[in-house]
């Protein structure tokens, strides 16, 4: 289940048992950020729960700006077009299937979409 865009911003109390470790690393980045803690947790978990949760079911990986532009350099601009057609017609699938379950035509919604991206393709 996807958080709605619009989803319910009311807050509710909630007790948790933190790992010590995890949590003196939250409190530090939280300072860094001038942030509190909760905040911090709160922007963790509607991240998870909008989006990190679906990229792992669809096998996402996560690369520095800087790995990504090695990557990049060190092949032609015409086997990257190569690889993004090839990744194009199956990534989005992958990755809606794995956030709304099975990708069918009585998902006009998101059927449309994608044939509008094989079109492109």
């Amino acid at each position: 289940m996807s958080l709605p865009n619009n989803f319910d911003s009311r807050t509710v109390a909630k007790s948790f048992r933190v790992n010590r470790n995890a949590l003196s690393v939250l409190q530090s980045e939280a300072k860094r950020q001038n942030l509190s803690v909760n905040t911090m947790v709160n922007q963790l978990l509607i991240s998870y729960a909008e989006y990190g949760r679906f990229a792992q079911r669809a096998h996402s990986l996560n690369l520095t700006h800087r790995t990504f532009a090695e990557i990049l350099a060190a092949t032609s601009e015409e086997k990257l077009v190569t690889a993004g057609q090839n990744a194009g017609k199956s990534a989005p699938l992958a990755m809606i299937s794995s956030k709304k379950g099975e990708v069918t035509v009585n998902r006009p919604r998101i059927h449309s979409r994608l044939v509008r991206a094989r079109q492109s393709v």
